[in-house]
């Protein structure tokens, strides 16, 4: 597993540090919806455990959801089916002691989340930084990962 750049982490930082400063849903959208492109494209199949069709199903219900204010309630419905539909395939016990499937587990979990009413903005820097160690985990190239943040963050990281 390679380690991710010094400039990937500080960009990952002055993300999380401009969200503790200016904390509105809007952000949040954008950070679930950077999740939601790197799950998406960039994370191979075999580690969903299930069909790529079904997590671009869980993905587009959560997208629906994050458009309309990111009820928690519908979002954990969601995430109930989402962890059901995992082990029927799978036990949790044995998803959770295989690091990528693990990790691929948890940042699905964290977009069928909505933590924003977190007053000490640790959503913030839990979403991001260890969603960034999920995706080493799985081994997702850092470039993908530095394109899909430039794509929602540009204005902070440049």
């Amino acid at each position: 597993m390679n380690e991710y750049s010094v400039e990937l982490r500080d960009n990952i930082e002055k993300i999380c540090d401009h969200y503790a400063k200016n904390e509105t849903f809007d952000f949040l959208q954008r950070i679930i919806y950077f999740m939601m492109e790197c799950l998406t494209y960039h994370i191979p199949e075999k580690y969903f455990l299930i069909s790529k069709k079904y997590i671009a199903v869980f993905i587009k219900d959560a997208l629906k959801i994050w458009k309309e204010g990111g009820q928690e309630k519908e979002l954990s419905k969601i995430r109930t089916i989402y962890i059901n539909r995992m082990t029927e395939t799978k036990p949790l016990g044995k998803i959770q002691k295989n690091k990528k499937e693990n990790a691929v587990m948890n940042c699905m979990q964290w977009v069928l989340y909505n933590g924003l009413n977190d007053s000490q903005n640790q959503f913030a820097y839990d979403f991001l930084e260890l969603f960034i160690n999920e995706l080493k985990i799985v081994e997702v190239k850092e470039e993908h990962i530095k394109n899909s943040l430039c794509k929602y963050f540009e204005e902070i990281i440049n």
